[in-house]
């Protein structure tokens, strides 16, 4: 028979029938031992059912299943029916030995380790609100080992304590109240969400690891972000790139504080001062607290690429009825 192959966690199944050549009936069921040895880990697994006896010159059928986790590599299965139990003239005929014919693919790759704060991936530097929503998905590859646990799943944060880069790291609890996870399922990954409260001002590092259902890890050393809290609103323009540009620009802005904008208006206007397109608070996906970025195509409202030559932007926010501009030139070239 030839050898199957299989992903690690994957259930492995096939179908055996064991025939009565005699004229005899069994007095009872039968016992069936599965014994699959794993060539790579040097262990035994061992299952025992008990199938129903076949008549004089029948057969009775039966299916196998074997959980894969644990056994990448070669494997060896043997079946054997009624091992020795009910009398029988020979058992030789009872065994089937497969060696080699389990090949399991093993999981060694790790999972990808997705951290988000007020959904989005902030950077080293980045302002957050006061009561952020920090997001942790363990993403795996395998379908067929879901993460159903914590274990392996670390969150730490150092909060701001006044001694120069020497604050303790408080370890976040799964048992917290303003903490939440789920476990993977087909159709959802393993998630983490820490809901911290209303954070005090000041520097910030978050600190997450974790692993999969088979222990690897997402990487070989945590994923750890710095950010801070401040309660004066402010806004910078960071930069607006590339420019000069033939087609898009990317408008890149930072807003800190502990309250959202409630307003947000780009304008462009022509070199006379004459307006071409606006872009109202619905051209953002989410605007928020930290570092935003708006793409911005060289086109009028029609669809139509702009003359090549200067243009003037104006970009204004308003956060909690303080408003905020910045305003610059834009070179499209072709």
């Amino acid at each position: 028979e030839a050898g199957d192959s299989v992903k690690e966690g994957q259930e492995w199944k096939s179908t055996y029938g064991f025939a009565n050549i005699s004229n005899r009936s069994f007095s009872d069921s039968l016992t069936v031992n599965v014994d699959v040895f794993s060539a790579e880990k040097f262990a035994i697994e061992r299952q025992t059912f008990r199938i129903k006896p076949p008549p004089p010159g029948d057969t009775t059928k039966f299916a196998v299943a074997v959980k894969t986790k644990g056994k990448g590599g070669n494997n060896d299965v043997t079946v054997f029916v009624n091992p020795h139990i009910l009398p029988e003239p020979y058992f030789d005929n009872n065994v089937l030995s497969l060696f080699g014919h389990l090949q399991v693919e093993a999981d060694r790759a790790g999972p990808v380790l997705d951290v988000t704060i007020d959904g989005r991936r902030v950077v080293n530097g980045d302002v957050v609100s006061s009561s952020p929503q920090i997001l942790a998905r363990v993403i795996d590859r395998n379908p067929f080992l879901l993460k159903t646990d914590t274990v392996g799943v670390e969150l730490f944060l150092q909060r701001p304590c006044g001694a120069l880069n020497n604050c303790p790291y408080t370890r976040i609890n799964f048992s917290q109240p303003d903490v939440k996870w789920k476990p993977a399922t087909d159709t959802e990954e393993f998630e983490v969400l820490y809901q911290p409260g209303k954070l005090e001002l000041g520097q910030y590092v978050l600190k997450v690891s974790a692993t999969d259902a088979n222990g690897n890890a997402s990487g070989d050393i945590p994923y750890e972000v710095s950010f801070h809290v401040n309660d004066k609103a402010t806004f910078s323009l960071k930069s607006v790139y590339p420019n000069p540009s033939s087609e898009i620009f990317y408008f890149k802005f930072a807003i800190e504080g502990t309250l959202s904008p409630d307003g947000f208006l780009l304008e462009l206007f022509s070199s006379t001062g004459t307006p071409v397109r606006t872009f109202g608070r619905e051209a953002l996906e989410l605007l928020h607290v930290g570092t935003n970025e708006l793409a911005v195509q060289a086109r009028d409202a029609n669809g139509s690429l702009l003359p090549v030559g200067i243009y003037l932007f104006r970009l204004a926010l308003s956060v909690d009825g303080k408003r905020f501009t910045k305003s610059g030139r834009l070179m499209i070239v072709r």
